[in-house]
């Protein structure tokens, strides 16, 4: 720190009021967005945003215009700390979420940011929120943080924005908390693609995150949490409950059965009425999920069962071999980044039904493998001998194998039921010794 810096009086964001001058903070980044354009009365506006947290732990929102973007966005980096000063700090708008609840700060052409040598870790002021206690808080509050460790990391893919013509970037993770239990978390935008390229990355590791500001989601019974625009996320995080946290872990690992609880199947598909085939079809159900067991006669598309989509607009591309880059019809793009998505097709029987079914990302859980990794080994080896690809030997051998199948029943498929068109939302292998036990019970244990 130079002289310069040690003169100035560093103001904590907790003092900082609105209209104040002549005020200097020393901050972390812990959040910079990517750069986004709006346009109002024909007149273009591109925002940055910044989420600044200091050494107390406190947070502030500063945003970025127009010529402040192209001034600071390159010297300001994720995760680096830096002595801000003569910012415009107003009062927040109550109307939007924020990290704040009393101020944020504007840059200005008048706007000083000097490098700060020193540093501080990740730090999260309030309590976390263990998973068993989700379900109490209500839809929609943005007033969670929670703690868990990343067992599970499904790669980023684009969703259409409501009412925009453009996507966002989404991905899930799996979480496992000090109480045992696991839940979903989906990242949003920067968090899906910038944070978590690195956690999965770092699998195997089995990296601690704490995620800040996070959303509640209850989708028809099953329960998720969701970044917000405001949250953030620190990777193996400076807080006092890691340490804690980290021999739980390994005391629980340690336990018969602790890899079934956290990679087995969902409280879903446990927990969905068992029915008969044709009560399916026949849209006789009077639950939103049931399951049935079924076996498998053919897979249909065994040699390529993915799809690829547009990063961008979310099209289906078809790049071909094993190419990085696909034309978009869409987008009239002749080099557009894809990712790639599970669509197995298999025909399903139970003694004299048959079904043909469609598994989009569950489908992993039968091919034992990501879908990126099972395609491009087939990719390699498309004109060769294919069992030399593990992963189609295992599709090839989940033929006349017997699953439960877990399935949604509602109203916009109920035509393709009818049909005998499923689409499968999880699958469970069935033991052997299990078929034998239910084969002559099971017309009592079946709904009429």
């Amino acid at each position: 720190m130079d002289s310069h810096q040690k003169e100035m009086e560093i103001k904590a964001i907790s003092d900082l009021l609105p209209y104040e001058d002549g005020w200097t903070i020393k901050v972390r980044v812990a959040i910079k967005t990517s750069r986004e354009t709006f346009f109002k009365n024909e007149r273009k506006t591109e925002i940055v945003k910044l989420f600044l947290q200091d050494g107390e732990g406190s947070m502030v929102q500063a945003t970025l215009f127009n010529e402040q973007i192209n001034k600071f966005t390159e010297l300001l980096e994720s995760g680096k700390c830096y002595l801000i000063s003569k910012g415009n700090i107003r009062p927040v708008n109550k109307k939007f979420d924020n990290v704040n609840d009393k101020i944020e700060i504007s840059f200005t052409n008048a706007t000083k940011v000097d490098d700060c040598l020193e540093s501080f870790p990740f730090k999260i002021l309030k309590s976390f929120v263990p998973f068993n206690e989700v379900e109490k808080i209500s839809k929609g509050q943005i007033l969670m943080d929670i703690l868990g460790m990343v067992i599970k990391v499904r790669q980023a893919f684009p969703v259409p924005l409501r009412g925009k013509d453009k996507t966002t970037m989404k991905r899930e993770v799996t979480l496992l908390d000090l109480t045992g239990d696991t839940i979903k978390l989906e990242l949003w935008g920067d968090l899906a693609t910038g944070e978590g390229d690195i956690l999965e990355s770092m699998i195997t590791l089995k990296p601690l995150i704490a995620v800040s500001n996070v959303v509640l989601n209850k989708y028809e019974g099953e329960v998720k949490l969701g970044t917000s625009f405001i949250s953030f996320v620190g990777i193996n995080p400076d807080v006092e409950q890691y340490e804690a946290f980290q021999q739980s872990f390994q005391n629980f690992s340690s336990t018969a059965g602790w890899m079934d609880k956290i990679s087995g199947p969902s409280k879903k598909i446990i927990e969905s009425k068992e029915v008969k085939l044709a009560n399916i079809t026949g849209n006789n159900v009077d639950s939103l999920f049931c399951t049935f067991v079924g076996r498998v006669g053919r897979v249909l598309n065994k040699a390529s069962p993915w799809y690829e989509k547009c990063i961008q607009c979310s099209s289906t591309v078809h790049p071909g071999g094993n190419k990085k880059f696909a034309y978009c019809k869409t987008c009239d793009n002749e080099n557009t980044s894809f990712t790639r998505h599970y669509l197995l097709k298999l025909l399903v029987s139970y003694g004299i039904e048959e079904v043909y079914t469609t598994l989009f990302d569950v489908a992993e859980a039968m091919v034992g493998s990501p879908v990126n990794t099972f395609a491009e080994k087939m990719l390699m080896v498309m004109d060769q001998d294919k069992y030399l690809c593990p992963y189609y030997k295992n599709l090839v051998l989940t033929k006349a194998k017997t699953f439960k199948f877990l399935v949604k029943m509602d109203s916009k498929r109920a035509e393709d039921r009818a049909e005998k068109r499923l689409v499968v939302e999880e699958v469970l292998k069935i033991a052997s010794d299990r078929i034998k036990k239910s084969s002559s019970s099971r017309k009592r244990k079946l709904d009429p």
